[in-house]
């Protein structure tokens, strides 16, 4: 029985400290380990696929993936580097709120480090190498905390455009080489989020990215986890709050590095419970890879195809529908409709290719 990775390799460097795992397990154990150290995990497979999270420390990291009939050891090197490429995180508070609100930042922080390792895939899967942005100045100040000059009640009044308006404008002011870098501000405002929450329908929310600077007013993100314990509990619970906030997170980070809006009901089309579909391996990730469309990682499941795969002590060849599913890795030529417009649906097996600009199925999939 064999574990293979499918987006790392051994003695793989990676540039950030929070990376996740995809891969396929061919004993179709339901739960598999997984050890950094002394942080040890617990992690669903489902039909056969899981994705894990892994928070790295600076230098050599040995991590050890187990099942109770496979086992796996690999390493990755994680190397911190200095880039121009930073993103300024900035915490707004209203000139009467209470201090205590700054104790959400480490999970503004956290969340934005895990939102990094997913938009780093969803670049690789799409330009074949991932975009590493640093959170961290020169200075080492991970969030900035800044008082606004009016109340609480002058922004809560607002809609998301005129909100973002008004934080564009005294942003000048208060945010310090805004235009020396991409600044993502969180606004402390909303705390709570109810089932009927609709983000163009309610006031005080704001959620827009315009040229380097994006302004977030949402719901549920005192929520957020500040550790990989309490992200792995919040995915176990499957919190469709969470996967909201999160989504709208991600669709204007994605904005940030020029990923524009879809077409379908996915997260860059504002159908931002969609993202769980980058965090867990769900019933749209597993009907895209073996309905023989396309895993869509350049160094993919392919080496699987050239394998023999080992059940019951015998060998045998993979079946081949999911021989074909895993081998059919797109390289191909883009090509669109005859009205110039690209296809709704994923037509990646074997015929198309979406190497820089995926249809929205094939980002689903992450």
């Amino acid at each position: 029985m064999c574990i293979w990775l499918i987006n790392y390799n051994s003695g793989d460097i990676v540039n950030h400290s929070i990376i996740y795992l995809f891969g396929f397990d061919n004993s179709y154990d339901e739960i598999i380990i997984a050890a950094n150290g002394d942080t040890k995990l617990e992690w669903p497979v489902i039909n056969g696929f899981f994705k894990i999270f892994v928070e790295l420390h600076e230098g050599v990291n040995i991590i050890q993936l187990s099942t109770t009939k496979s086992h796996l050891s690999f390493t990755l090197i994680y190397q911190s580097i200095i880039t121009e490429n930073f993103i300024q995180l900035v915490y707004l508070t209203s000139v009467n709120e209470n201090d205590s609100l700054f104790e959400h930042i480490p999970r503004f922080v956290y969340m934005t480090k895990i939102i990094q390792c997913v938009l780093n895939e969803i670049l690789y899967k799409q330009t074949g190498y991932r975009r590493t942005f640093q959170i961290e100045t020169t200075n080492k100040i991970q969030c900035h905390c800044v008082k606004l000059i009016n109340k609480k009640d002058f922004y809560m009044k607002m809609n998301g455009e005129d909100l973002y308006r008004q934080i564009y404008l005294e942003s000048n002011n208060v945010i310090s080489n805004r235009n020396k870098s991409r600044v993502i501000a969180l606004l402390s405002f909303l705390t709570d989020i109810n089932d009927e929450f609709k983000m163009n329908e309610t006031s005080g929310t704001c959620a827009f990215a315009y040229d380097t600077f994006t302004v977030i007013s949402i719901p549920y993100f005192i929520n957020w986890p500040k550790s990989l314990n309490d992200f792995w509990n919040i995915l176990n619970v499957k919190s469709n709050h969470f996967f909201y906030s999160v989504g709208v997170y991600l669709h204007e980070l994605c904005h940030l590095y020029s990923v524009q809006h879809g077409d379908n009901d996915n997260i860059m089309s504002q159908g931002f419970s969609a993202a769980q579909n980058f965090f867990l391996v769900t019933e749209q990730m597993l009907t895209i890879m073996l309905n023989g469309q396309c895993s869509c990682y350049h160094m993919s499941l392919t080496r699987l195809s050239a394998k023999l795969l080992y059940e019951n002590g015998k060998t045998h060849r993979i079946h081949e529908n999911y021989y074909e599913c895993i081998y059919n890795y797109c390289r191909f030529p883009i090509v669109f409709l005859k009205n110039r417009s690209k296809p709704s649906q994923c037509y990646c097996n074997g015929r198309f290719q979406f190497q820089i600009d995926h249809c929205d199925l094939l980002l689903k999939q992450l």
